[in-house]
């Protein structure tokens, strides 16, 4: 029996064509080439996109790496951190490679840069993760119409740490307990 795969796209040709600078623009991206949004399938459409994902252990705090090894991008993604820690850190990675690759080729991010404040490019990095994994239509949809209040729901609906939900809350404006 024969199955059809979804599109993919090379580092050389399309999406660069696309002109992907905003998380809108990925999304809209990833919806007219069948992927899932809600929740984003956020691996598969980074692999279509020609980057290669290696689950690895790294040192430390270190959540994931991404880094153009000659012509090719690789995100190198820390196994040891939970499915959703893994989610947000594909969609961080995704963040440099449309915002930063013109200025760097090489990125290492730590888990929430544990007492450190953020560097523009990795506020911009956060930023970006959030508005994929958790679109801000998707979000007020969720609270308003569907009426999840409770952070392990919403958790739940958008395959992300509580912690990711808390803060995307908070920037949307929303209010309540543990926020």
């Amino acid at each position: 029996m024969g199955m059809i795969r979804k599109k993919t796209f090379s580092n050389n040709t399309s999406i660069q064509e696309q002109d992907i600078d905003s998380a809108k623009k990925l999304l809209d991206f990833a919806e007219k080439n069948g992927f899932k949004c809600c929740p984003l399938e956020v691996e598969e459409l980074t692999k279509s996109l020609g980057i290669e994902v290696r689950f690895e252990e790294l040192k430390g705090d270190i959540s994931g790496i991404l880094q153009k090894n000659d012509d090719k991008w690789v995100m190198r993604v820390n196994k040891k951190h939970p499915h959703r820690r893994r989610r947000y850190t594909i969609a961080h990675e995704l963040g440099h490679y449309f915002l930063h690759r013109h200025q760097e080729s090489y990125f290492e991010d730590v888990i929430f840069f544990r007492g450190l404040e953020p560097t523009r490019t990795e506020w911009q990095a956060n930023e970006f993760a959030s508005e994929i994994l958790m679109p801000e239509s998707e979000f007020a949809k969720a609270i308003d119409d569907d009426g999840i209040t409770s952070i392990e729901e919403l958790s739940d609906r958008f395959k992300v740490s509580s912690m990711a939900i808390r803060v995307r809350a908070k920037q949307l404006g929303y209010a309540g307990h543990g926020l």
